[in-house]
């Protein structure tokens, strides 16, 4: 489908830093792939 296209960022809560960036349609393996590229960034 033309349009269906997302832009995923996980971003630090308090420096604002982008940790993870992914584009592209929105299912349940982009979101996964946006957390476990996030995962060990941070201490949560």
């Amino acid at each position: 489908m033309a349009g269906d296209c997302w832009t995923g960022l996980s971003i630090a809560e308090e420096s604002g830093l982008v940790l993870a960036a992914r584009v592209g349609k929105h299912t349940d393996d982009f979101i996964e792939e946006l957390v476990n590229s996030t995962e060990g960034k941070t201490d949560c």
